[in-house]
This record gives C-alpha cells, structure tokens and sequence, in this order.
C-alpha cells in the first residue's frame, strides 16, 4: 500500500483541518496512558473506524505510522535516521545525480535542523554542536523506480526551480528497501505542483554540517 499519494494530498488541502485524532491521543494520555499506549490505542481505533468504512484522509499519518512501527526493526540505522519523524520533511532539493551505482541527493541549506539523537548512524565524534543540517544522501547500489523530480530540478538552469520534500515512506524488500518522496515543485508558489522520486537502494550515507 502506497501512503502518501498526490490524491492524499490533494483530498487533505481541500478539507478543513481537524484535529480529532490528536485530540484523541491528548485524551488517552490525560486517562493515565503512556505516550506509547496511547498511540497504540489509537492505532487501533483507526483501524476499527477502517472496518466500518470511516475514513478521512487524516487517518493516513497514523496508518503509516502504524506500517513503520513494524518495519523500523528491519531497518538500517541510516535509513532510521533519514525516516524517524518524517525527517526529510521541508528539506529543499538541489541536485540528484549518479555517483557510480550510487545516487546522491543534496540539499539546500535552509534552516532545518536535526539533533545529535536523529544522527545515530554519523560519527559525530569531534563536533561541538547538538544541531546539524543534513547537507547530503548517499543511496548506496541505487536505482531510480519513478523520477518525476530531477527533470524539474534541471529548470534552473533557466529558471529559479525548486522541490520541496512533503512526505516520505519506506518500505523493505527481500533484497533492499525503497524509499518514496512526494515534494512539491515549481518556479513560484502559484505554478507548484506535486512530484514523487522512487528509489531501490541497500543502504544510505548522510552527510552533515555544523550549525
């Protein structure tokens, strides 16, 4: 099951905001739940409303949610890091480009910040700073499933193109783990649209910078 689908997206910005699931999590934890039990209990109560045919698109963070909990174990501790949190969520896009059979994807600098505790994979041995940008990916033995970014990426060249990551999901295969980002892409906020990259790959390196 894909998650985070340019449908999704499009069926969230055109309803009004609710906050009936949040407000359900506040409520389990004010009844004496840890944070973990009650993200559980409304884990299930999703999936109960989903077998009677209640549905909102606001369900889908949960659901997935619900899909990384069960996948996290089989996970690389750089791919933890890089999907822990939604982590690459507002990194903005510079360059995709092939290194060999590895795919490298860079980031602008621009402001978004990750802790020491999301950097378990990077030795950070001689750093000063508990805050860092992610500068780089490294997408070891790589390939490219779906690229609907890179060619809007090429633009600015002649444009000030941009690609903004909005969600991410993970998945595991047999022999590799796939990753999907939805990114919103355009030369002006009136102009953007949305755009997905697929990529198979073994494992990721992250590069970072001090701040």
């Amino acid at each position: 099951m894909k998650y985070f689908t340019k449908q999704w997206l499009d069926d969230i910005r055109s309803q009004p905001y609710s906050s009936e699931f949040h407000d359900y999590l506040s409520e389990l934890i004010d009844k004496g739940n840890s944070f973990e039990q009650a993200e559980d209990l409304l884990l299930k109560h999703i999936e109960q409303q989903r077998q009677m045919n209640i549905y909102s698109p606001q369900q889908v963070h949960w659901e997935y949610l619900r899909h990384y909990k069960q996948i996290r174990h089989s996970l690389t501790e750089g791919i933890r890091n890089i999907a822990d949190r939604d982590s690459l969520h507002d990194c903005l896009i510079e360059d995709i480009h092939f290194c060999g059979e590895n795919l490298c994807i860079k980031f602008y600098e621009n402001r978004i910040t990750t802790g020491r505790e999301m950097l378990s994979s990077v030795d950070l041995t001689g750093y000063k700073s508990d805050l860092f940008f992610m500068s780089k990916l490294t997408f070891i033995f790589a390939k490219i499933l779906k690229d609907e970014i890179s060619p809007k990426i090429g633009m600015k060249a002649k444009t000030a193109a941009w690609c903004w990551c909005l969600h991410s999901e993970v998945y595991v295969h047999q022999d590799s783990y796939e990753v999907h980002i939805l990114a919103s892409t355009g030369t002006n906020v009136r102009d953007s649209g949305l755009s997905e990259i697929i990529i198979s790959f073994k494992d990721v390196v992250i590069e970072i910078e001090e701040r």
